[in-house]
Formats: structure tokens, C-alpha cells, sequence
């Protein structure tokens, strides 16, 4: 509405004739006491040029007392429309107006149609939480807090001589991921990057034995946690965010000291920052003729239960707060393999304080079995008083 008054107002100077297309992406509300009938027609209706109209609801909300007959109804309905030749008369849905749309409209459909279905077939008949703690997580701490960027620690975004971390103003395009084809395949991704905030991370390690290089390459590719997070942490918020990698060369300290860079250049730059470090904690997979045996999320699947002892030992700890704990048992910490060697934690810790980090977690959802590997959230409120004065970059650990 801003851009149109805007254009109104200098339209009339001029008097010029303009046309205003103010068309919106507004929710369908269908509350305990609607026309259940014209609900439904009209819900039915955004079929209308198969759905590529700006009027279009891209959201039913329904209120619970009728979710059930509202369902029923529309199903109902929406059968009898008639896909098919547009020339024809009786045809209701026409084709997408390209192979890119349909790409990633057939994405939509596929994923909405499989995903809990595939999950709790893969899980005895349960519901793996790691998807609902999302859901929660997004609800009670992304929607709820006052933040200016998502930093996300990539776990399967392993780079060689450096860190690389993503400076682009803009990133967009569709992913699939080789790894879970079952569950990511053309998810869309578009958020707002955070170019000065990555050039400022950056600028922290000049000189440093460690060093990070930021990339605006439109092309440079991410990995699943990045898009997978996003879809379910950012999407729909416009909240800007940046991807930083794991440098497989790279040991603890060296860690340490891109969390040391993060914490300097988000107090430099003044950035309230949410810090997604991703990643199993144990992490070996059971080897390929057994993973059909292990796909439940049940903890005793884990490859041993040295990997799952010590991982619960590392909860521990982040319930208490003790991060100094886990960062000094690193070396015994990584004869269960964490992924990624644990980097995301480590500069997350890093950038909050590090042996001073002293927050406490909350757990959401279930520890699970990951084919071999462990899988859990765990949050960590800001600390009272705000992050602890971050140490020099160019100090080793």
C-alpha cells in the first residue's frame, strides 16, 4: 500500500490515469459460524487459473469446530474439478505457465503429501519429533524475539582451506538435497543476506591464523541444514540471514576463533543475531546393507552406546550451563566422531562467551536415532546481562 499511494500521489500531479494492481496473498478465515457452502466455493475458487492469480488464498485457516466438515466439504468439491486443455470448456485447472513453476508447485504437493506419512513409516508408526521441536522453536523463540539476523552453522558445509561464510544481498533458487531425496527435493529458498555483518566477520580475522573468507557468488551453493532450517525457522519472517561452513582442515581452536570473530563483529556492527549452530552430536551412520534396520528413531539404535553415553553426558552439561565442561573434554568428545568435529558448537560457544558461556538449555523434542547418529534441539536464551566481552581473535585457544 505504500508503493501505491506513492505512485498515486505522483500519478495525480500529472494527472496521470494509472491502474493500481493491489492484489494481496491474504488467508481464507473459515470461523465456527461461516457459510460452510460459500466457504467452500470460495476456497474451491483459488483454483482459478490453477492458482496463478494474485487474489489467490495461499491460506485456509480454519477454525477447529468445523476443521473436520470443512475438510470433508472442500475435498469433495475440489474433485470434481476437471483438469486439462484450457481450450476446453469443461476444464477447471489449466497447465502452470512454465517448467520451473510446476517444478516447484509439484514440489509443494509431493512434500505435503509424504512427509509425516514417510516419517512414521520409517518410525514404527510414531511421529519423529525433531520436525514438531522445530515448529515450537519457531513459535516461541523466532516469531517472539527481537532480532536482526540468523547466523546458521553448517554442519554439512565443509570447506577445505578456510571458512567460507555467504555474503549475498539476496539468495534465491530451489534446492534438493543427494542425501535425503525422500524428504528435500526442490525447496524453494529466498531470504535477505547480511553483506555488511559477513565482511565485518571477516574483517575480525585479518592477520589471524585462522581466516574466513565471505563470497557473494549468486552461484555458491549451500547444503540442507541452511535450507532446511530456513524453511522451517525463516521463511515468512524476512529476517536476514548468512551460512558459515566448516573448514575440514581446521581443529578446535581454530573454531573458536571464527566464534570470537562472530561475537566482535555483531558488537561492532551492532547486530542482534540468533546463532544456529546445526549438527548431529555422536555421529556414525550404520553401515548401508543395516540401515533398514535402524530407522527408527528409538535411542537404542545409535551405533553404541558409548556415542549415546557421552552425548547424554554433553546434555548434561548444557542443562547446567557447564559448556566449559564440554569444551575441555573435547578430545575425549571426539572419539564418538561429532559431525562436523563439533564446529558449530565450538563457535557458537565461542561467540557467546566461550569457558565463560554459562546459559543453560532447554530441550525441545526427543533425543532420537538418526540411522546411527544422534538428533535433538537444545536452545539457549541469551544470557542475563547480555554476551560476555568477546576474546582477541588472534589468540590461540
Amino acid at each position: 500500500m505504500p508503493t501505491a499511494q506513492t505512485i498515486g500521489v505522483s500519478a495525480a500531479t500529472n494527472v496521470t490515469p494509472v491502474s493500481l494492481e493491489l492484489g494481496g496473498k491474504s488467508p481464507l478465515l473459515v470461523v465456527d459460524d461461516a457459510d460452510l457452502d460459500l466457504a467452500v466455493d470460495i476456497a474451491v475458487g483459488q483454483f482459478d487459473n490453477s492458482g496463478q492469480v494474485c487474489l489467490a488464498a495461499v491460506r485456509i485457516l480454519v477454525q477447529e469446530g468445523v476443521a473436520a466438515e470443512f475438510r470433508e466439504r472442500f475435498l469433495a468439491k475440489a474433485a470434481t474439478v476437471v483438469q486439462g486443455d484450457s481450450a476446453d470448456e469443461a476444464t477447471g485447472i489449466g497447465p502452470l505457465v512454465n517448467r520451473t513453476h510446476f517444478d516447484q508447485v509439484d514440489g509443494f504437493v509431493t512434500r505435503a503429501k509424504a512427509d509425516e506419512a514417510s516419517r512414521r513409516e520409517l518410525n514404527e508408526g510414531r511421529e519423529i519429533s525433531l520436525v514438531p521441536g522445530l515448529h515450537r522453536i519457531r513459535a516461541e523463540k523466532l516469531e517472539e524475539l527481537d532480532y536482526d539476523t540468523v547466523i546458521v552453522l553448517d554442519s554439512h558445509w565443509f570447506a577445505t582451506v578456510e571458512p567460507i561464510l555467504t555474503s549475498q544481498p539476496l539468495r534465491s533458487g530451489l534446492f534438493t538435497a543427494e542425501e535425503l531425496l525422500r524428504g528435500m527435493f526442490r525447496i524453494p529458498d529466498e531470504w535477505r543476506g547480511d553483506p555488511e555483518l559477513a565482511d565485518a566477520i571477516a574483517a575480525e580475522t585479518d592477520g589471524a591464523d585462522t581466516w574466513i573468507t565471505p563470497i557473494d557468488d549468486p552461484y555458491l551453493p549451500l547444503y540442507y541444514p541452511s535450507v532446511n532450517l530456513w524453511s522451517y525457522l525463516g521463511k515468512g519472517l524476512d529476517k536476514q540471514w548468512i551460512s558459515i561452513s566448516v573448514c575440514q582442515s581446521g581443529e578446535t581452536d581454530d573454531s573458536l576463533r571464527v566464534g570470537r570473530a562472530i561475537a566482535a563483529a555483531s558488537t561492532r556492527v551492532d547486530r542482534k543475531v540468533i546463532i544456529v549452530a546445526t549438527g548431529s552430536m555422536s555421529y556414525t551412520c550404520h553401515k548401508l546393507k543395516d540401515v533398514g534396520k535402524h530407522e527408527s528413531s528409538d535411542p537404542s539404535h545409535l551405533i553404541s552406546p558409548k556415542a549415546r553415553d557421552m552425548d547424554h553426558e554433553r546434555l548434561g552439561w548444557f542443562f547446567e550451563g557447564r559448556h566449559d565442561r564440554v569444551l575441555e573434554t573435547m578430545p575425549e568428545f571426539l572419539s564418538v566422531r561429532p559431525e562436523g568435529v563439533f564446529a558449530p558448537y565450538l563457535m557458537m560457544a565461542a561467540a557467546l562467551g566461550e569457558n565463560d558461556f554459562s546459559a543453560t538449555g532447554v530441550q525441545y523434542g526427543d533425543y532420537e536415532n538418526a540411522i546411527g547418529t544422534s538428533q535433538v534441539h537444545v536452545w539457549f536464551d541469551r544470557p542475563e546481562g547480555g554476551r560476555v566481552a568477546p576474546r582477541p581473535t588472534t589468540t590461540s585457544a
